[in-house]
């Protein structure tokens, strides 16, 4: 194991990325699921991370490692048959220094000094406990960077984590409350769980997210009929470029992404900005914008002079909302479903 990922992935350990894990967030907000081994492992990967990559895999070859995490610093604990019959012998893999074997005594020296360890501190904790670790310091990682709209679905994904393996975390909850608020948008799982925990007696809803509660219950609403994308006599003059299910690259920023909807001009409204990505007012204001969905798993909106059409041959898009849009990926370009169609009678 140590040789695959240590000498042949190139993993070195890295202490510095423990709390800082914007690292692994960019790799999640640029497709995690069609992100190979390689980019998992990479030298800046979070140890938290890491360690769990590393008890899977053991786990993969019935070996039994259990996490054992300090405020900086994680290890993994291996219990295997000693000399005597029913003796077992606890080691401890140091995966920040290439998966180096310790005894007790070497496990304590190699932990930072202000730690004060001892023996009782090498104490596993439960999957559970570590799964929470890992999604908390996600979640603390990129709070204070949401509100640029590069980690919003990251951020909501982490803490609807964080409240599903602990359900009576009503701190996260509130946040995760807050922040749809914050985007105006109505999740009704999240609002009724709340409401649901808390007649049930899981917890009690303090008075700041009661009142976000009460204000995404008001701003709810039914979803108008899909626009029928019709060219008028002012359109008459706007060439469409690029059909729906079309794979395209911006000129600019170089992602990739598949086109399932567009505008005849700039039409977006203030709310949906927060919520997606989308390229400023251009000169040219007379020209088609088009909804993106990204390689990268993000959701974009960009004028057409700044896209073109990607000739060679592409992995097919990953985005988790393709399925919503598209029936099938003939190798070249994504075929759009029946209620696609109907939107874009002109497409």
């Amino acid at each position: 194991m140590n040789k695959v990922l240590y000498s042949d992935l190139g993993y070195d350990g890295n202490i510095n990325s423990y709390r800082d894990l914007m690292g692994f967030i960019d790799l999640e907000a640029k497709g995690f699921a069609t992100a190979n081994a390689l980019m998992i492992l990479r030298t800046d990967r979070t140890p938290l991370f890491f360690a769990a990559i590393y008890s899977a895999i053991a786990r993969r070859l019935r070996i039994k490692l259990e996490p054992i995490a300090f405020p900086n610093y994680v290890l993994l604990r291996l219990q295997c048959d000693g000399n005597k019959k029913k003796e077992m012998i606890e080691r401890y893999i140091d995966i920040l220094s290439n998966g180096k074997l310790l005894n007790q005594r070497e496990a304590i020296d190699t932990l930072p000094t202000n730690l004060n360890a001892t023996p009782k501190s090498l104490k596993p904790i439960k999957n559970r406990e570590f799964l929470r670790a890992i999604a908390r310091n996600l979640t603390n990682s990129c709070m204070n960077k949401y509100r640029n709209g590069k980690t919003y679905k990251v951020l909501t994904s982490y803490l609807q984590l964080v409240v599903l393996i602990y359900p009576e975390d009503e701190e996260n909850h509130g946040v995760l409350s807050r922040i749809y608020l914050d985007y105006c948008v109505y999740d009704e799982e999240v609002v009724q769980s709340a409401f649901e925990k808390a007649r049930a007696g899981i917890f009690e809803i303090n008075p700041r997210h009661l009142t976000c509660l009460n204000v995404l219950k008001e701003i709810r609403h039914v979803p108008p009929e899909p626009e029928i994308k019709c060219r008028s006599s002012h359109d008459k003059l706007v060439t469409i470029l690029f059909e729906i299910g079309t794979i395209v690259r911006h000129r600019g920023d170089g992602w990739t992404g598949v086109i399932h909807g567009w505008d005849y001009r700039r039409r977006i409204t203030q709310n949906r900005i927060k919520q997606i990505k989308v390229d400023p007012p251009t000169i040219n204001s007379n020209q088609p914008f088009y909804y993106v969905l990204g390689h990268d798993n993000s959701e974009r909106y960009a004028a057409q002079e700044n896209l073109q059409k990607v000739q060679e041959q592409i992995k097919p898009c990953c985005h988790p909302e393709i399925g919503k849009y598209f029936r099938l990926f003939n190798g070249k370009r994504y075929i759009p479903n029946q209620e696609l169609r109907v939107r874009y009678p002109d497409n």
